[in-house]
């Protein structure tokens, strides 16, 4: 296998025509990004909010669905976008877009392929649509494909990833919170309950995938063990938190565009893990910003114009996320000071609560402990799959002390 590979891959995509789907009056098709119509992206925006009752972050976004989507499918710099419908009589009932990234893998730089924005309309879920082209998966694969990288919310789909030959990476990302508003907090969560439960039309709109995970929510065990379990970490994390340092010899300040020159410290900081997302600064001013992607704040630590480290925060709708933090390594007094600026950020912007997604067993798990921020523990993850590499390569991943850099905007949550 090369050592190297382009920075990004051919464009177009790998795959031809379609193939119907055994056991179903249906048939999928392939297209590269570009070869999309403008009707075609209609559909599948009318598709993805019908599947998912407008619960889709990006529907939220002060942006139009359809500039985004442009944004992240056929803009996307990173190397081919690719996307395959499910088709019934024509109309799209089903949706998938597949990314291709490199990722940084103990030295060497491997092609990838992940799926983004799975969608399949209400009357066809539950059907086991997805299992009868599942073992087709195979053969759907480019060349060029080193792995595939993708994300799963449930711990019976790891488990299943896992039997089936994937990695699932034994340092597990966790989501990390620090409520700023707390009673806020609780009022907000307490009326969107009853405003649910009151809505005379929210059954029967929602797909069915959310309404088994409503169901699941709304067992009288589990809804309050659950938030005894929030109290208790909250707590907790309020006799943890530590006041904040005395500045150090730094400047943050507001960057509006990656340049040439902080191309250099990226490179060198994501070195320092053994699986880390590759970021060329054509992706990170993409990524973050780009006004159609969302409203982020690349924040930026400097000394005498030496980069440092760089926070990406977002604040949206009551609620702030730390996308991105990225320091020289070793440098967890820099780290902490970055993320106690995007909690300003976030109290400049109103919101409630901020939250972030790093492996368990991370350099800068300690400086969020010392932010105010719990651990909520593991919600979902990463699947590695190997395909042009041999499978003993990845084995890293099963260390819970491998050095893994994954944040939330390197998956589709954010």
């Amino acid at each position: 296998m090369p050592q190297d590979v382009p920075d990004a891959v051919d464009p177009l995509a790998p795959f031809d025509g379609s193939y119907e789907i055994p056991g179903f009056p249906l048939r999928r098709r392939w297209y590269s990004s570009r070869d999309l119509t403008s009707e075609q992206r209609d559909e599948i925006l009318a598709l993805v909010r019908r599947a998912f009752n407008d619960e889709v972050s990006w529907f939220e976004l002060p942006v139009r669905p359809e500039d985004h989507f442009d944004w992240k499918f056929r803009d996307r710099p990173t190397g081919a976008t690719i996307h395959n419908t499910i088709e019934e009589d024509g109309t799209i009932v089903g949706f998938t877009g597949g990314v291709r990234r490199i990722w940084w893998t103990q030295g060497r730089r491997l092609v990838s392929r992940g799926g983004y924005d799975l969608s399949l309309s209400p009357d066809w879920q539950g059907q086991g649509v997805q299992r009868a082209f599942r073992h087709l998966g195979q053969q759907e694969w480019h060349p060029a494909e080193d792995i595939g990288v993708g994300y799963v919310t449930h711990p019976a789909d790891r488990h299943l990833a896992v039997e089936g030959g994937n990695y699932a990476p034994a340092n597990m990302t966790h989501d990390f919170v620090r409520h700023l508003r707390p009673l806020q907090r609780v009022r907000e969560w307490l009326g969107s309950r009853r405003r649910s439960a009151q809505s005379p039309t929210a059954e029967g709109r929602v797909s069915r995938t959310s309404a088994v995970l409503r169901e699941q929510e709304a067992t009288w065990l589990t809804r309050p063990l659950d938030v005894a379990r929030r109290t208790g970490l909250y707590a907790r994390s309020l006799f943890a938190r530590r006041p904040a340092p005395r500045p150090g010899a730094w400047t943050i300040r507001t960057l509006p565009r990656f340049e040439a020159e902080h191309a250099a410290f990226v490179q060198e900081t994501l070195r320092q893990f053994d699986f880390a997302a590759e970021r060329p600064l054509d992706y990170l001013n993409w990524r973050y910003c780009d006004e159609r992607a969302g409203p982020f704040t690349v924040r930026l630590a400097e000394h005498e114009g030496e980069t440092l480290g760089f926070a990406v925060t977002r604040v949206l709708n009551g609620s702030a996320q730390i996308g991105d933090i990225l320091t020289l390594p070793g440098r967890v007094d820099l780290a902490e000071a970055l993320i106690r600026d995007a909690i300003s950020l976030a109290q400049d912007g109103e919101a409630t609560v901020i939250t972030t997604r790093l492996p368990r067993r991370h350099p800068y798990r300690e400086a969020l402990v010392r932010c105010g921020f719990f651990d909520v523990g593991h919600v979902g993850g990463e699947v590695i799959a190997p395909r042009r590499v041999e499978p003993e390569m990845l084995e890293f991943l099963n260390d819970p002390n491998a050095r893994i850099h994954l944040t939330m905007a390197d998956s589709d949550d954010l």
